[in-house]
């Protein structure tokens, strides 16, 4: 589930990118699709918190690497996940 978020999020911001770059984008259609995409990211940061939760006793570099991409997906969206 975890890469196929991943996955999903990694498609969208491509094409995001590639609509961005019309000289005149639909503005309705990136909003919504901005929507889906801070919607991924919050997913994939709840996906990651549960894990880490039911998850038995992981080390502390994985522990600081989990943290780290959970705050960068924060500020990038600017939703607290």
């Amino acid at each position: 589930m975890i890469q196929d978020l991943f996955t999903n999020w990694k498609w969208l911001s491509a094409y995001l990118d590639t609509l961005l770059q019309n000289d005149n984008p639909d503005i309705k259609t990136l909003m919504r699709l901005f929507r889906v995409y801070t919607q991924l990211f919050a997913c994939f940061g709840r996906v990651l918190r549960d894990r880490k939760a039911l998850a038995s006793p992981i080390s502390n570099d994985l522990q600081e690497m989990i943290n780290q991409v959970l705050d960068e997906l924060s500020t990038e969206v600017g939703v607290e996940l």
